[in-house]
């Protein structure tokens, strides 16, 4: 019997010190725990916490428009005028009222609305839209562009206007966007 005791007591002291060095050596994995908590919304900023947008209206980074009202107008002269009202999606997040924000960031911010959706605003593969001027209004800001023409017509006519003109409300939303086309003389 005393052999089974000093087996047991062994058995005993082995544990009480192996099982602490066990978890020690389990423990001194490369496992991190990590938190991260900001104020910032993946769907229309840079985030360091997350990247995933959550919102099905934000598409393409905040830039999709999901839903608009259209007018087209035709004048005596052969340009074409449409208006985009009531849009839904694209917002400018700004700390400040649109028209104090920064005139480039705003600028960036209407440039990337249309290169998101250009199908809506031309049939030109890869447009390339000029910014003309970004104005405060006090009620808003009306950023201008003008598509780069893509070609000279071989008779040497005058190639087609095609301008747009996004108007984002005191809250920085695109609330209205105006397209002119001018096909030129017929």
């Amino acid at each position: 019997m005393a052999r089974t005791q000093i087996r047991n007591q062994l058995a005993r002291i082995g544990a009480a010190v192996g099982v602490p060095l066990l978890a020690g050596w389990l423990a001194s994995g490369s496992c991190t725990l990590a938190a991260c908590y900001e104020e910032c919304d993946p769907c229309f900023q840079a985030c360091k916490c997350s990247s995933n947008c959550q919102n099905p209206l934000a598409g393409e980074g905040g830039f999709r428009i999901a839903e608009a009202e259209t007018r087209v107008a035709v004048d005596g002269e052969g340009r074409t005028w449409r208006t985009y009202r009531a849009i839904v999606g694209p917002e400018l997040r700004c700390d400040e009222p649109a028209e104090a924000c920064d005139e480039q960031r705003v600028a960036e911010f209407a440039w990337r609305v249309l290169a998101v959706n250009a199908p809506l605003f031309t049939a030109v593969r890869e447009p390339v839209w000029l910014l003309d001027a970004v104005t405060p209004l006090g009620v808003g800001v009306a950023v201008q562009f003008h598509l780069a023409p893509a070609r000279k017509d071989s008779d040497g006519a005058k190639a087609p206007v095609h301008s747009l003109t996004l108007l984002l409300d005191p809250r920085g939303r695109l609330v209205e966007i105006d397209q002119v086309l001018d096909r030129g003389p017929r």
